[in-house]
């Protein structure tokens, strides 16, 4: 029996010494560290540097790729826009393509953009002198432009007639000359091309009817171009027009649906040596009011730049792709120089207006056209085909268009 115990005895401490081994194997460092504590002043062993080295260095590290410790200093790698969308449950950004065109224009027997002007002519005494410079070119130039480049043009002008500084009726009959007899003073030329051309709708939004337009509510109707609720035109308004309703009403009816062709240049020019009373700023705001958009207006001008204190009139013709003359240097060339201008600005060449995408158009972000970015109404896309209205790129060099695409 005690034979027995002590061959257990024996086998249990060949365990015990047998699980030792294994303990040190599966965790070397326990079995380094009590080694080492044990023996504190003995010089490391060769197998004990190698093995420090081993932990510095370790031949297989499991690392997990773009993770960094929340205190790391290292700067996070950039989560992609669809990783993004994806973790905070958005829609996928829809992908967008730009492309830039050159207009090319073609000249020959084609369809040309008809053309409207509409002439606000200051009829004060100092205009003497350049009533008959107006009336002595005009014929001419409308002439010019049906003979040579085949446009379809209609003038109308503003101003009394058959005063000292009226029109003379006879120097610009004309078959496409038409007259609106209406006194403007120095200060009214633009407020008298905004009754004129004001459209029912912006009468009725203040309560009033074309042709109630007085020196008492003046104020109020034409508050409706003000952007930030300021003033535009003084209480009462000093304007001699709404002493004289009857003058402008008779003819509201007809020119509020002048200028109401979309695919046409609408040219306004005034010829005064005087400021105005209508700013510039209220004036556009007028036109995309009456009109939804600008893109297919022009403003030129003979002013007398001394006069103009705000720049109202250069500040419009820069806005709407003009441009103003000197009134008081004014000379009979000066005025054919302003014509010739003109006419090149009313280029009767056709413009090609289809332009043909690489990829398949869902919808158009932006089109921008030598730097102006064009009213969303004036283009559409359908599969790879892209159409821009004519006369809002007549006369530019270069479209940019970023568009979505399938």
């Amino acid at each position: 029996m005690i034979k027995n115990f002590k061959i257990y005895l024996y086998f249990c401490f060949l365990f015990m010494i047998a699980s030792g081994i294994l303990t040190s194997c599966s965790n070397p460092k326990i079995s380094r560290d009590s080694n080492l504590a044990s023996q504190p002043d003995k010089p490391k062993s060769e197998d004990q540097n190698e093995s420090k080295s081993e932990d510095q260095n370790p031949k297989e590290v499991n690392v997990q790729p773009y993770k960094t410790n929340s205190n790391s200093n290292l700067p996070k790698p950039p989560i992609k826009t669809n990783e993004y969308a994806e973790k905070q449950n958005l829609p996928p950004p829809k992908s967008t393509h730009t492309q830039n065109f050159t207009i090319i224009e073609r000249k020959g027997n084609t369809r040309v953009l008809p053309v409207k002007m509409l002439w606000l002519i200051d009829n004060s005494g100092s205009m003497m002198d350049d009533i008959p410079r107006v009336q002595a070119g005009i014929k001419s130039f409308v002439d010019a432009l049906r003979r040579d480049y085949r446009v379809d043009i209609t003038v109308t002008f503003v101003s009394c007639v058959g005063g000292v500084t009226c029109i003379n009726r006879s120097a610009v009959f004309h078959p496409s000359i038409r007259l609106v007899d209406l006194k403007i003073e120095s200060w009214d030329g633009l407020v008298t091309a905004a009754l004129l051309l004001s459209k029912v709708d912006l009468f009725r939004k203040v309560g009033l009817q074309p042709g109630n337009v007085n020196q008492s509510n003046a104020a109020v109707f034409f508050s409706s171009f003000s952007l930030k609720g300021e003033p535009v035109l003084p209480t009462p308004s000093k304007s001699p027009i709404f002493t004289n309703t009857s003058g402008y009403s008779r003819h509201q009816s007809t020119l509020s649906h002048y200028f109401n062709n979309n695919d046409a240049i609408n040219i306004i020019v005034s010829v005064t040596d005087d400021q105005t009373e209508l700013s510039d700023v209220h004036f556009m705001n007028f036109l995309k009011l009456n009109y939804g958009s600008i893109s297919l207006f022009r403003f030129y001008g003979f002013i007398g730049p001394g006069k103009d204190v705000n720049n109202h009139y250069k500040n419009l013709a820069h806005k709407l792709s003009g441009k103003t003359y000197n009134i008081i240097s004014a000379s009979q060339t000066a005025y054919g120089t302003f014509f010739k201008d003109l006419a090149k600005g009313i280029q009767s060449s056709t413009i090609i207006n289809t332009f043909t995408l690489e990829r398949n158009c869902t919808g158009i972000k932006r089109i921008v056209l030598d730097g102006r970015t064009l009213n969303a109404s004036l283009y559409s896309c359908s599969g790879t085909t892209l159409n821009i209205s004519k006369g809002a790129i007549l006369g530019g060099k270069k479209i940019t268009v970023t568009y979505y695409y399938s």
